[in-house]
């Protein structure tokens, strides 16, 4: 009997020990966030290789767990990334969503060269899969730098321009 209560008196007081709270959410500093750009343009073109985004505020960034992040930057801070030799090497890939296209289809392009102009950019584009309409409406290009070394260098090279928000719904209450 009395092996019985001590028994139970062991599993309660460990039982306890293990139900505490968890931490609430933290920003990992080790592990540099994974980021998704977002282009939205008032009106494209494609010709020959060659797309062209016209009527973009600005460039919209997020990231997922556990980083949680967002934020928005300009088309010319953006374009910084690809003076680096990974996005020579590795040009980043885009799927790009046409609103007002009658067949909604996947196109997903592979991104290089691209050129800035006032409100707009240009890239040579390598088609992967779809079709892209030489004229179109409002577009939104989302862009995966895929490669771990892309990601590092793109969180990096922002530097005084990343204005990031913590978008995290963690409770911190206790």
């Amino acid at each position: 009997m009395k092996n019985l209560i001590l028994a139970c008196i062991l599993v309660f007081a460990f039982g306890c020990n293990f139900a505490k709270k968890t931490p609430p959410h933290v920003i990992n500093d080790q592990q540099s966030p994974r980021f998704l750009y977002v282009l939205n343009a008032q009106f494209g073109k494609y010709d020959d290789g060659k797309l062209t985004l016209k009527g973009i505020p600005s460039v919209l960034y997020f990231s997922d767990r556990p980083n949680r992040l967002a934020g928005h930057t300009t088309i010319e801070q953006f374009t910084k990334l690809w003076e680096q030799d990974s996005f020579k090497k590795d040009p980043p890939n885009g799927n790009l969503s046409i609103l007002d296209q009658k067949n909604e289809q996947e196109i997903l392009i592979e991104l290089s060269n691209p050129k800035v102009g006032t409100d707009c950019i240009a890239f040579d584009v390598r088609l992967l899969k779809g079709e892209i309409p030489q004229q179109f409406k409002s577009s939104a290009l989302f862009i995966d730098l895929d490669s771990p070394t892309n990601q590092s260098l793109a969180y990096e090279n922002f530097g005084e321009d990343f204005h990031a928000v913590d978008c995290s719904c963690a409770d911190t209450s206790e």
